[in-house]
């Protein structure tokens, strides 16, 4: 083949390399390695804010509010011929060169959009659209409700970490069995108005009359036995037979609750950097006893070999196990949260942009 005909080879080669649309493939390439790098560090930030709240130490988060990815393409090419009276020889070649500058924008969560995100009390619309998403009303009223009809769920596990053993066990057999009406079909939430109000309602549903369940319903929660549907008012304290008053959790109040399941190693317990729970009679307080079926945190030594989110934090490794599915369903259901009160606020954000690379 003579040296013409190569170079001709080459440049058609180089040709066809600029046909190729290079867009899809970068696209290919790179989102689900976003998307996977920035669930997988929100859920660290998550984790490690509760571990924070267990030793009373400071929580801080930071959104990814977006992520702007440019990159460049350039080709070139390059031909080169040598003839000579014993013969002739011919090169040429082909480069193509993609490269990624992106920028990262932060949101930090402080100030007012801290208020109106993180210490404003968790809407009572919340609670109704992740019922209605299939998630189950124990989980839901266990972490978002601080008391109902004068019935305790842990309130004071809403901040740092108590030092007397909570009321809850009521509020929790009150739950339990509104889960198991759910299960059955019995139970569902709507929305009624009170007062010009529009807010929630319990319904029982027809066949719900004869079942045991909705007899300790109504006895723990003082309701009236001759109604099927009870709304469901903000309040503390005092009730009526046929309401429901409940007082709400913030977002930081769920998160202080969920902090008291964090496993903590026994030396950190020994230097007292922590908060030891006691009984009436002194004794330990097992916070299983609150968490069962709901949530966990533990912690190790070294880094876990199977967990869905583990950090690290004053020497020890923390994590969620991968087996444990209430753990990980709660742990999802608090995200969603976050997400909720994220999307009320309306204060514009403050932005930090970091650009990655050159």
């Amino acid at each position: 083949m003579g040296w013409a005909v190569r170079v001709s080879v080459a440049v058609a080669a180089l040709v066809g390399t600029s046909c190729t649309f290079v867009g899809p493939s970068a696209v290919r390439a790179t989102r689900t390695d976003y998307n996977q790098a920035i669930v997988e560090t929100r859920n660290q930030e998550m984790l490690l804010n509760l571990v924070r709240l267990r030793y009373r130490d400071t929580p801080y988060f930071m959104n990814v509010e977006r992520v702007a990815s440019a990159l460049t393409f350039s080709r070139g090419a390059s031909i080169g011929a040598d003839l000579e009276s014993g013969g002739s020889t011919a090169s040429a070649g082909a480069s193509v060169l993609v490269s990624e500058s992106p920028t990262i924008f932060y949101v930090p969560i402080e100030g007012d959009r801290f208020v109106r995100e993180i210490m404003a009390p968790i809407s009572l619309d919340f609670v109704l659209l992740l019922y209605h998403s299939g998630w189950s009303v124990e989980r839901i009223l266990a972490l978002t409700v601080q008391e109902a009809n004068g019935l305790r769920n842990a309130p004071t596990a809403s901040g740092p970490t108590p030092s007397g053993e909570p009321e809850f066990r009521q509020f929790r057999q009150a739950i339990r069995v509104l889960r198991a009406l759910q299960v059955k079909g019995l139970v569902e939430l709507g929305r009624t108005t009170v007062d010009d109000v529009a807010t929630l309602e319990l319904r029982l549903l027809p066949g719900s009359a004869g079942d045991p369940d909705t007899h300790t319903l109504r006895t723990l929660l003082g309701l009236a036995p001759d109604v099927d549907a009870y709304p469901m008012v903000l309040g503390i304290g005092g009730h009526d037979r046929h309401r429901i008053v409940l007082k709400p959790r913030s977002l930081i109040g769920v998160m202080f609750l969920l902090s008291q399941a964090v496993e903590v190693p026994e030396r950190d317990l020994g230097a007292g950097v922590v908060t030891r729970t006691l009984r009436a009679d002194g004794t330990p307080f097992d916070w299983g006893e609150l968490f069962g079926g709901l949530f966990a945190v533990r912690s190790s030594p070294d880094r876990p070999e199977t967990a869905a989110v583990a950090v690290e934090y004053r020497g020890s490794w923390f994590y969620v196990p991968d087996d444990d599915l209430d753990a990980k369903s709660t742990f999802v259901l608090l995200t969603q949260l976050l997400a909720l009160q994220a999307g009320q606020t309306s204060a514009p954000p403050t932005l930090l942009s970091f650009s990655v690379g050159r």
